[in-house]
């Protein structure tokens, strides 16, 4: 089981943003979190998703070439256009909640999502406005900040 919203969860340390810094967008997008506080910051119960368990819901949802339209929320309200092949069809509703880079400066917004796996090496899930599928990639440990999906134990 996964979670169908961005983890909000403010922890006691760690590093975590609002996009833009602006508190108003917690509510729907959740928090942006460094790689190590995403590895701390789910509930008792639960935990940041593993390589293994990307690989298992894209495959669930017909390969990664088209699971990232059946995650991510329909129409371009959220999404800016063309919102290719999203129906939301698996419940997952990522919104385009965008990245923090760690210098200050926040990206994508209404274009891209980003999601952190528990991996060094493949540590990152994205989904953007213009593709149907879900994207695997690797983004610097130290720097970068992306939303946080966890799954049950």
């Amino acid at each position: 089981y996964w979670m169908s919203e961005n983890l909000r969860f403010e922890p006691d340390s760690g590093n975590y943003w609002a996009y833009n810094n602006n508190e108003a967008d917690i509510l729907t997008d959740g928090y942006l979190y460094d790689w190590e506080t995403a590895n701390n910051v789910c509930p008792d119960g639960w935990h940041l998703a593993s390589q293994a368990e990307w690989t298992e819901l894209a495959t669930k949802l017909g390969g990664f070439n088209v699971a990232g339209g059946k995650m991510k929320t329909s129409g371009t309200l959220d999404w800016n256009s063309p919102n290719q092949d999203a129906t939301n069809s698996s419940g997952f509703s990522a919104l385009p909640s965008g990245i923090y880079d760690g210098y200050d400066m926040f990206d994508g917004r209404g274009n891209l999502t980003y999601f952190w796996s528990s991996e060094v090496s493949l540590n990152i899930y994205w989904l953007s406005c213009n593709y149907g599928l879900l994207g695997e990639t690797y983004f610097d440990l130290g720097f970068e900040s992306a939303s946080v999906r966890c799954v049950k134990d």
